[in-house]
């Protein structure tokens, strides 16, 4: 139970951490399209501790101090606003606030660290604690070219090699989503809420046992879910900036939109999609110099993080955005030797993913679907894609409503999301944003204004929430809860004790057995690398 316990403190404790970066930048305490914006402050948190850890890592490595620093000055901010803090304790805020993080922070009880963990994410993490930004370092281990912001935030969480709390920044992003459905249960997005709820019910059912491509809690280290959850909500504010008035728009609905956005393509690549939309819709509301006064003006420190991140990715990699070729340069010290070669790295993803070719698209489709992930999600999201849209059509037809005429925007959004998915990574893991964009979307189409739904079912609609938020954390972490109910201390997580071996053609050490280094820097995936020293720069060359 302290374990639970810890994260709400964790989850309180970001909260503040964001409310404090918003006091500093002196952003308005505004609704955003009926959600408050202190729902986004854990957020707008990880953005500024990742980013931070960005920014600094190009001069130093990221230690202790800088971590302890980075959490106290917004928590100390939060001293020169204290108004509003007060309304956090209203029963509502409650059960939304501490309601949440409390159900989702059981699935901490019996959660366990990731493959990919130990394959690179906690060693590329390591190398950010240990050395400043490292040049090639894509050419010790091809995935560290990836570098996505979520392990310049999960390096600020190493408490005492305890790796549990790098499951408590996973769990942050889903409280935040599931607040964000709680809000809209009693707002005029009720419909997609109870889509997104009919959605994670039907999860737990159908063929294989269930999963329909719903957002889960995943084993510590991955970032999917995350990814899914800032795709998701990107979608959604983009979908109503492109629909509302201008004068509705604020420099405070601007300045979010952007951070989300900016944040979803340092997660994954995929999340272009969300930063190209947005600069389109700027440009149909504005026009071109405006659009441009918008994000370098008004923007500027968010455009700079931009800049910075593929600045990152061209010294990590010799990409600007690993792996995709025609970004890549072949003139610097520490050029990546895979991606212009046969077995490129894209290439190597394209076939691990199955990923979309038009030359023989039934053969694609049977090879596919051989994945059993792919075969039972494929299956359960039709089924769960037609029950959302009877539910709606029902619900339209109770309310006696007209058929609202459809906005080829959206269909365009989502088609085009779908598409760049399929032709890159379709595996199901990346492609949960983009499938509740489609239940969104069916959301839409069925929108009204008419509450008189929501006005005789608030308790009905509350205790659906709830439902199907205890059914995230999976039955082993309440069985691990209640058997570990006394207990006095926080879980503690740690890295397996594995052998090394002497690499014999390059630099460093390899795992003797299977090929995941963990937190040894010494160990490399890559044989022949080596390893070199410039002005007190780490650099890696084939």
């Amino acid at each position: 139970m302290i374990t639970v316990i810890s994260f709400l403190f964790f989850y309180l404790t970001i909260y503040f951490v964001g409310r404090g970066v918003i006091s500093f930048f002196k952003l308005k305490n505004d609704n955003i399209y009926g959600i408050p914006i202190n729902i986004f402050y854990p957020i707008v948190a990880l953005f500024y501790l990742g980013n931070l850890s960005l920014v600094l890592n190009f001069f130093t490595k990221i230690t202790y101090q800088i971590t302890i620093f980075s959490l106290v000055i917004p928590l100390l901010l939060n001293f020169l606003n204290l108004q509003k803090i007060k309304t956090f304790l209203n029963l509502k805020n409650l059960s939304l606030y501490i309601g949440t993080p409390l159900v989702l922070g059981i699935s901490s009880a019996n959660i366990n660290l990731a493959y990919d963990a130990g394959l690179y994410h906690l060693n590329h993490q390591n190398w950010l604690r240990s050395e400043k930004i490292v040049f090639g370092l894509s050419n010790n281990h091809m995935r560290f070219g990836y570098s996505s912001i979520i392990e310049y935030i999960n390096v600020h969480f190493w408490f005492n090699e305890n790796f549990l709390f790098l499951h408590f920044t996973n769990l942050i992003f889903m409280v935040v989503f599931f607040q964000v459905i709680y809000i809209f249960l009693f707002t005029d997005f009720y419909k997609f809420s109870l889509s997104v709820l009919i959605y994670g019910f039907l999860d737990n059912f159908g063929f294989n046992g269930g999963k329909n491509g719903f957002v889960e809690v995943e084993s510590i280290a991955k970032q999917d879910t995350p990814f899914a959850i800032m795709f998701i909500l990107s979608t959604f504010l983009l979908f109503q900036f492109y629909k509302e008035d201008l004068r509705k728009n604020t420099r405070t609905t601007t300045t979010i939109i952007f951070i989300f956005c900016l944040l979803s393509v340092q997660l994954r690549l995929l999340g272009f999609i969300n930063l190209i939309f947005f600069l389109i819709i700027l440009i149909i509301k504005f026009d071109v110099i405006k659009s441009l006064r918008i994000i370098l003006r008004e923007n500027y420190f968010l455009s700079f993080l931009g800049v910075l991140f593929i600045l990152k990715n061209l010294i990590t990699s010799s990409c600007l955005f690993y792996p995709v070729k025609i970004t890549c340069f072949d003139s610097f010290v520490w050029t990546t030797g895979n991606y212009s070669s046969p077995g490129a790295e894209s290439d190597v993803l394209a076939n691990f993913h199955i990923a979309l070719r038009f030359s023989n698209l039934d053969s694609w489709f049977s090879q596919w679907m051989s994945k059993d992930i792919n075969n039972t999600v494929f299956k359960n999201f039709i089924i769960t894609f037609f029950v959302i849209l009877i539910f709606n059509l029902v619900i339209k037809f109770l309310n006696k409503e007209k058929l609202n005429r459809v906005n080829i925007f959206y269909f365009i959004y989502t088609f085009f999301s779908l598409f760049i998915w399929l032709i890159t990574a379709p595996s199901i893991r990346m492609g949960v944003g983009i499938f509740l964009t489609v239940v969104l979307v069916i959301s839409i189409i069925f929108q009204n204004k008419d509450n008189k739904l929501i006005k005789k079912n608030i308790f009905i609609f509350s205790s659906i929430y709830f439902i199907v938020l205890g059914l995230v954390p999976q039955t082993n972490n309440y069985f691990s809860l209640i058997n570990n109910l006394t207990s006095g201390e926080i879980r503690k997580i740690e890295t397996p004790v594995i052998n090394y071996t002497d690499n014999k053609v390059g630099y460093g050490v390899l795992p003797e057995k299977g090929d995941q280094c963990w937190i040894n820097l010494e160990c490399v995936r890559n044989a022949s690398v080596i390893k070199d020293e410039y002005f007190s720069y780490v650099i890696f060359k084939r």
